[in-house]
């Protein structure tokens, strides 16, 4: 059983509109800055933008295995009517005929300035693509311009090789993205970064005796 853990940290993050500086990554916790951000001046077309996002991925031993724990948490503010569309999710699960992935905790709010819409467990469906896939989906309840998206979740994989990547960036504009990954010493993963925008933060550590 290996005994230490390489420790990955990564975050890009832009402050032009100061929307992180004071904001919190607790749940249901959204800053003065956060509620007053309207337009994003890198990219005035843009229909929403991400602002925070974090990923926590680390191994647990979980039923007598070793077992990747994700955890997400993100922010999205509408800023037109055309950034609906964000408030449809979609979260994939992989499986085969002796296991599956298992996805937990999941939150979900629109913050409406001081209104919050909470998603409810049974707004949360399930949908089977294929032998292989399923479909966890929902919907933001109330969407306007200039509400707050925010949902989190844990999702357990038994399937150690699908270490997934990370996008740093994507559709719609993200002033703050950090991904945290606890990965045992012994396991090999290929990393690499693909684009030409850089980190604010890159750095990696050993933690010992994790296990």
């Amino acid at each position: 059983m290996p005994k230490f853990y390489v420790i990955v940290a990564v975050v890009l993050c832009f402050f032009l509109s100061n929307a992180q500086e004071d904001s919190k990554d607790e749940f249901g916790v959204i800053s003065p800055s956060e509620k007053a951000f309207t337009s994003y001046a890198m990219d005035s077309t843009a229909n929403a933008i991400v602002l925070f996002e974090k990923g926590n991925n680390y191994f647990e031993i979980i039923d007598d295995r070793i077992q990747i724990v994700k955890e997400y948490h993100i922010k999205i503010k509408i800023l037109k009517e055309s950034g609906f569309d964000e408030g449809n999710i979609t979260i994939p699960l992989y499986k085969n005929d002796k296991t599956s992935e298992k996805l937990t905790d999941v939150r979900a709010i629109t913050h409406n300035g001081n209104i919050q819409s909470n998603l409810l467990q049974s707004q949360i469906f399930t949908s089977d693509v294929s032998e292989r896939v399923v479909l966890k989906k929902f919907t933001f309840p109330n969407i306007k311009v200039g509400c707050i998206l925010e949902y989190s979740y844990k999702l357990v994989s038994p399937f150690i090789y699908n270490f997934q990547g990370w996008n740093f960036q994507s559709n719609i504009p993200k002033l703050y993205s950090e991904f945290n990954a606890k990965i045992p010493g012994n396991y090999v993963y290929n990393r690499s970064m693909i684009g030409n925008l850089k980190l604010e933060t890159n750095e990696s550590s050993i933690k010992k005796d994790c296990f």
